[in-house]
């Protein structure tokens, strides 16, 4: 039984317990041992992940296999919190990966485990030293920084609809608006969002195409640094490239590649995810003169239910250690389950009960991975659904909420599609913001071109579409360098 001391409150996270002394279980039997690209996670993740916590021979730390390869999987909630707060136990290296130092690891899972020269996947001074570089360079779009963005962008999106009384909000709305954002974020053209957007969904699955995708992101990141690096802007791309820590540019085409992914990736879902709660539960809904709780407050609601990532691969164990009642060796690849953590009944008995204002939810990791770009996600969503609601009125489902269907991939679980009715309207002015955010103080001391602050960025890409379509690994490159 899980010591009651260590179970998450509104005040913050809990002290981490010590790991239990056990009898060595490394080679126990597992009744069932998924495989998590495998046909359960694809159908439904969660019904897998409490079955697997119900299941005595696997409990809070069960037994998976990784495309074959032996894995753990965590779905505690005390355990992920142990897993995410210790990097001297479970390291972000996963270069010391058993199955990868013995070159056992296939090429389509390369993209999600690979080793790489960004913040995310290393520990220590090295990590520090990317993960200041990012936050300094993004620090100008928190709050109002992003919001002129939003609002922009999603006028932009609510206009292609409007007209209609009728759409899907996934489709139109929240799988775009995210890459819309954070295209003018990083200094691109917005016309590229909609072929990022599928690379970068398509790198996540494990496809045959996953690693085409990856290598068209870094190809345009490539294309775009050498832009930038002629043509600076008031951009994160600019940014970053002047920060003081000096990136190479190796690792500058992997922070874009990890912001831009990260960012959408999780953004997208837990907009979907805050407006089925605001349309379905009577506790948000706008509309209703009862609604109790605030729109922040559907957003960790959301945040808890059905975090953005379903689990993270991965940690590696640094030496052997105990978790969970089970023996993990070194160099054993171990996996945070954050949806299940999430609902691990130890830490909340009833899943469909408010959090009231709790969030000591794992949807963001924990420890010095936390995610540096949390508070921009938020004001994207909460920003973007205020536009909504503001322009466009009489929002309502088109279906019963017992028809919404979700789609699973490894890493994501999220709403298929959102079908809603509204009444119908002529499109709205679009406003194009003529300044930018101030540059981060701690960029370093490159400085700018005169005057690439004052309003459109010194050198700003055309936003024009290319003029046919292209190969995904040629397509959009020369439109970066145009001009």
């Amino acid at each position: 039984m899980t010591d009651s001391s260590h179970l998450p409150d509104a005040a913050g996270a809990p002290a981490l317990p010590a790991p239990r002394t056990t009898p060595e279980n490394h080679a126990a039997p597992a009744a069932f041992t998924p495989e998590l690209f495998g046909p359960e996670v694809m159908e439904d993740p969660m019904v897998l992940f409490e079955r697997l916590r119900a299941d005595p021979l696997q409990g809070q730390v069960a037994r998976v296999t990784v495309m074959g390869l032996d894995a753990w999987l965590v779905l505690g909630w005390v355990e992920n919190q142990a897993v995410l707060s210790t990097e001297y136990r479970f390291s972000r290296r996963l270069d010391q990966w058993t199955a990868w130092t013995e070159g056992r690891v296939p090429p389509q899972l390369h993209p999600l485990v690979a080793p790489q020269p960004m913040c995310a996947m290393l520990d220590g001074p090295p990590r520090h030293r990317l993960r200041q570089a990012v936050k300094d360079s993004l620090e100008p779009f928190e709050g109002r920084g992003i919001r002129r963005h939003v609002i922009r962008s999603a006028k932009a999106l609510i206009n292609t609809f409007c007209e209609s009384g009728s759409t899907d909000l996934v489709a139109q709305f929240t799988r775009q608006l995210p890459m819309a954002v954070m295209t003018q974020v990083l200094g691109m053209p917005e016309a590229f969002g909609p072929r990022l957007l599928h690379a970068a969904r398509d790198m996540h699955t494990g496809s045959a195409t996953a690693q085409d995708s990856n290598e068209y992101l870094l190809d345009t990141f490539r294309d775009l640094i050498a832009r930038k690096r002629r043509h600076p802007g008031a951009d994160f791309t600019s940014w970053l490239i002047q920060h003081q820590a000096a990136l190479t540019s190796r690792e500058l085409e992997e922070h874009l590649r990890l912001v831009l992914v990260a960012s959408t990736s999780t953004t997208e879902d837990l907009m979907a995810d805050t407006l089925e709660l605001l349309l379905t539960d009577e506790r948000f809904r706008p509309s209703m003169r009862g609604a109790t709780m605030t729109l922040g407050e559907a957003v960790q609601q959301a945040l808890w239910n059905n975090p953005a990532f379903t689990l993270l691969i991965g940690r590696v164990a640094t030496g052997d250690t105990e978790l969970g009642g089970r023996h993990i060796r070194a160099g054993d690849l171990v996996i945070p389950c954050l949806a299940a953590a999430n609902r691990d009944p130890a830490a909340r008995e009833d899943i469909t009960s408010s959090v009231d204002g709790n969030r000591s939810h794992h949807a963001f990791g924990q420890g010095v991975h936390r995610c540096p770009g949390e508070s921009m996600a938020v004001t994207i969503v909460t920003q973007g659904i205020d536009t909504l609601y503001e322009e466009v009125g009489g929002v309502r489902l088109a279906v019963d909420g017992s028809e919404l269907r979700r789609t699973s991939s490894i890493l994501t679980y999220g709403l298929e599609g959102l079908p809603v009715t509204f009444n119908a309207r002529e499109p709205i002015r679009v406003f194009v913001p003529r300044t930018a955010p101030a540059r981060p103080a701690a960029a370093g001391a490159q400085g700018c071109p005169a005057g690439a602050h004052a309003g459109v960025p010194t050198g700003a890409p055309s936003a024009a579409a290319p003029s046919r379509p292209r190969h995904a690994r040629d397509s959009g490159r020369d439109d970066l360098n145009a001009g």
